[in-house]
């Protein structure tokens, strides 16, 4: 990749994060009711009364610590604290541990249950948040939610994450899906990164032998998504996002923590992102949904599978040279510039076959958060700077 595209591509990430992207959350808060609203349409239509997720407000928490660790500016500050506020006050079940799963609009618990997948976004957001205010309470409430996490959430006998507990933490189903275990290696490792626990680094390289032992299918070279609580696999479907965002997870996962697996580790992610090259794109280059055991596609066309596409596509292009992986990651840009951006009001999620914006599908809401767009700009930025 000459170094002109390179520039070209940098130069429109940062505008699209610094004018488009950015903003639109910064205008998301609640003055009705405090924190940020639960829900945008994807024709901007506010709902005040929607409930509202530890999930979408742990996010914001995320990109905006994120976000003021690079830029450094005070404006990005302010969302973040005000989401860790809103969190604080609203979301801990100061009874028996953890976080709420929804709160409604007045900040009164909705839904108590206690979804991994929560507790896991919390500990990914306190630790940035951490890393850039330094503030202590803020890893003693990470490192804590993780002790939940392993205490309660942590198969014992079988190994892995189970999905969902009551708000008592008692075990309401037998299963562990792909998500709790991608997004627990990816709240532990960035939690690692400012909290060199012994434990902690145990449970990240416990995780990589999950992956590389139980969850990656080497056949295909894919992830498993779901099974049940003994590791019988309960889905043959693929998720395709899933597939870019694990390789890339796992890869970061391996590296920070200077697992000794580390060289089977790359040559996985390899193999993972070139089969995800073969079967996730379309005839125009962009990521479908999922790949269905028949061989079929779900082919709906959602904005964050684009996002992590693109940081797995520059990172198989670091690791292996070849320029079709940039190629692939450009064509997906420019279809994300076409028809996810609406320039000056964030991004929509979801559009059909011809680019036009599904109806059902919401600019902001409980999985519609500044993440994986946020995130893709911010790694793609500092990839291209450091190259």
């Amino acid at each position: 990749m000459v170094p002109d595209r390179l520039a070209k591509l940098r130069d429109e990430l940062e505008k699209e994060l610094t004018v488009n992207i950015l903003p639109f959350w910064m205008n998301a808060v609640d003055l009705r009711n405090g924190g940020f609203v639960g829900c945008i349409d994807h024709a901007d239509n506010i709902d005040y009364s929607h409930d509202k997720s530890v999930v979408l407000n742990a996010r914001i928490l995320w990109a905006f610590s994120s976000v003021y660790g690079r830029y450094k500016d005070d404006r990005y500050m302010e969302p973040a604290r005000r989401a860790f506020d809103y969190l604080y006050e609203y979301f801990r079940d100061r009874e028996y541990g953890g976080v709420y799963w929804t709160v409604d609009c007045k900040g009164n618990p909705s839904d108590t249950s206690k979804y991994l997948f929560a507790h896991s976004s919390m500990v990914y957001a306190l630790s940035e948040f951490y890393r850039v205010t330094k503030e202590p309470g803020a890893l003693e409430w990470a490192t804590g939610i993780f002790s939940l996490i392993e205490d309660h959430g942590h198969d014992k006998e079988n190994d892995g994450y189970y999905d969902l507990f009551s708000r008592e933490w008692k075990l309401a189903e037998n299963k562990k899906s792909l998500g709790s275990q991608l997004h627990t290696i990816e709240a532990y490792t960035n939690l690692y990164t400012v909290w060199r626990d012994p434990d902690l680094k145990s449970r990240i390289d416990n995780l990589i032998s999950l992956f590389m032992d139980k969850i990656i299918d080497k056949k295909e070279w894919k992830f498993r998504v779901c099974f049940d609580g003994e590791w019988n696999c309960l889905s043959e479907v693929s998720s395709l996002g899933h597939n870019a965002e694990g390789a890339w997870l796992l890869y970061e996962a391996s590296s920070i923590s200077g697992n000794t697996g580390h060289e089977d580790v790359e040559k996985a992610v390899i193999m993972i992102i070139d089969n995800f090259m073969n079967t996730a794109l379309d005839a125009d280059g962009i990521v479908l949904y999922e790949l269905l055991p028949d061989g079929s596609y779900n082919s709906a066309r959602q904005w964050w599978p684009q996002c992590e596409a693109m940081v797995a596509l520059f990172l198989a292009y670091k690791l292996g040279g070849r320029e079709e992986y940039t190629d692939s990651l450009l064509k997906i840009w420019s279809y994300i510039q076409k028809y996810f951006v609406d320039t000056g009001k964030g991004w929509f999620s979801a559009v059909d076959d011809n680019g036009k914006p599904l109806s059902d599908g919401n600019k902001l809401g409980p999985w519609k958060c500044p993440y994986h767009n946020t995130r893709a700009c911010l790694r793609l930025i500092s990839e291209i700077d450091q190259i």
